[in-house]
């Protein structure tokens, strides 16, 4: 594996893309999310990055057997994306996404949350509503990407229950 990117955080993706078809400020985005069960009514954990850094942290730790600490990982969340610039990015052709990402290089692994503009045709960009993405950078067979899974208040439970079923084994 050479590298670990993704929108890991249905969420983010909610808002960025309910203020990229509706011209809406962040707080609006934010709120129609709550309305639908999407976000917390304290969703500071998913826009200010958290909740993808624990992801990052928990791929890195299994699937790279790092020893990374999530609060060593450096994050930046959307709270402060604005109407206007949704309008300046759009006019560039820009897709902003909050991304989650594992870098290895020299066996030297960086990771880190940031707001990223994709181009169009990048993968991230094509996410509608919550759904997330994965893309996996390896040597032997080149780019793998996964998309899907939209967030909804069931499915998280479920998938939590999973995982602790999973850690009980």
């Amino acid at each position: 594996i050479l590298e670990i990117e993704g929108v890991f955080t249905g969420t983010t993706n909610f808002i960025l893309n309910d203020m990229l078809q509706h011209g809406c400020e962040f707080a609006e985005s934010l709120g129609k999310a709550q309305a639908k069960g999407i976000a917390e009514p304290d969703s500071s954990f998913d826009v200010d990055g958290w909740d993808t850094a624990a992801k990052i942290t928990i791929l890195a730790n299994t699937v790279l057997g790092a020893d990374i600490k999530i609060q060593d990982i450096p994050r930046q969340g959307i709270s402060h994306v604005t109407a206007e610039h949704i309008r300046d990015w759009k006019k560039e052709n820009l897709i902003p996404r909050l991304v989650g990402f594992i870098d290895i290089k020299n066996q030297q692994i960086r990771t880190g949350v940031e707001l990223r503009l994709v181009p169009a045709n990048h993968p991230f960009a094509h996410l509608q509503g919550s759904n997330k993405c994965i893309r996996v950078l390896t040597q032997e067979m080149g780019e793998l990407v996964v998309s899907g899974g939209a967030s909804a208040p069931l499915a998280t439970a479920a998938a939590a229950l999973k995982d602790f079923e999973l850690m009980l084994k």
